[in-house]
């Protein structure tokens, strides 16, 4: 089961370059920044699947997901 509050699901993920200047920050505190397990990618596939139209949108340091329901012609 899935639910869209306000119609729209809004999902962001860091880019290559977002990951690097994460881990230079955690780095400084002695930490670590851990890569996402799924890979954007597969969420895209899966909303489609799901039957919902997704856009997407890449910012310098970010990747951001808008999905929708599908509008049901009948």
């Amino acid at each position: 089961m899935f639910r869209v509050i306000n119609e729209k699901l809004v999902i962001a993920d860091l880019n290559k370059r977002g990951e690097r200047i994460m881990q230079k920050v955690h780095g400084l505190d002695g930490h670590k920044h851990y890569d996402s397990k799924m890979p954007l990618s597969s969420v895209k596939k899966l909303l489609v699947k799901l039957g919902m139209i997704v856009e997407t949108y890449n910012d310098s340091c970010q990747i951001i997901m808008v999905a929708r329901k599908a509008n049901k012609l009948s």
